[in-house]
């Protein structure tokens, strides 16, 4: 896929990037929320203003992710910490 940006970049200068690759980062869950996996490049089509484009590289990527647990302890949460 090719992607043309025109972005103001100060006064009165424009900044014009020409990509050749774009980057389409995407997850796919199923109806019941369930995450599909072992997905391939021909189960996707990519259009750009209706015009379908070559996929050059596709990859599927597992990303581990951190979750974070905080706990009031102070003392105006005292009565519910049991």
């Amino acid at each position: 896929m090719t992607d043309q940006r025109v972005e103001e970049v100060g006064d009165g200068e424009v900044l014009r990037i020409t990509a050749s690759l774009v980057s389409v980062p995407l997850t796919v869950i199923n109806r019941q929320g369930q995450y599909i996996v072992d997905l391939h490049q021909n189960d996707f089509r990519i259009y750009d203003d209706g015009v379908e484009q070559t996929i050059a590289h596709f990859s599927n990527v597992d990303h581990a992710f951190s979750v974070a647990l905080l706990i009031d302890t102070s003392g105006s949460t005292a009565a519910f910490l049991v």
